[in-house]
């Protein structure tokens, strides 16, 4: 037959779904983390440190399509800037300065957290502009 492996070469899989967009990973959301760092490396350690905070963001908003992490040196210590893409919203941004990097990126991640839920109250806080009419 044409178009079919010949038998015993194994099983014919038509209808074979790639392994990224199959069932089980339908309600995963899928978000782009990237990192950066200015006037210094940014060793693995660090990166797997501050992708670990980040992917947990969504878990306090779950519409959220990227995060960018910048890490830099300064003169007082280190800076670290959040720039969270959410749908339908401007980026937010959340920075801290602290002379632990490890300390900056709690800081700035508590903040992102802060941002998301707030913005996540006041979406299921708004009434559509609707008061209520007092007699």
């Amino acid at each position: 037959m044409r178009g079919y492996p010949e038998r015993g070469a194994g099983p014919y899989l038509p209808h074979r779904i790639p392994q990224s967009s199959t069932a089980a990973n339908a309600g995963a959301n899928l978000m782009q983390i990237n990192l950066s760092a200015k006037h210094m490396t940014l060793t693995p350690a660090i990166e797997e440190y501050a992708r670990k905070k980040v992917e947990k963001l969504p878990r306090y908003f779950d519409r959220i399509q990227a995060v960018e992490v910048v890490v830099s040196k300064e003169k007082s210590g280190y800076h670290v800037e959040i720039r969270t893409d959410v749908e339908h919203h401007d980026d937010f941004i959340a920075t801290s300065l602290n002379e632990d990097l490890y300390a900056c990126i709690d800081l700035t991640v508590d903040r992102s957290i802060r941002q998301l839920t707030d913005h996540k109250s006041r979406i299921r806080n708004h009434h559509n502009g609707h008061t209520e009419r007092q007699p």
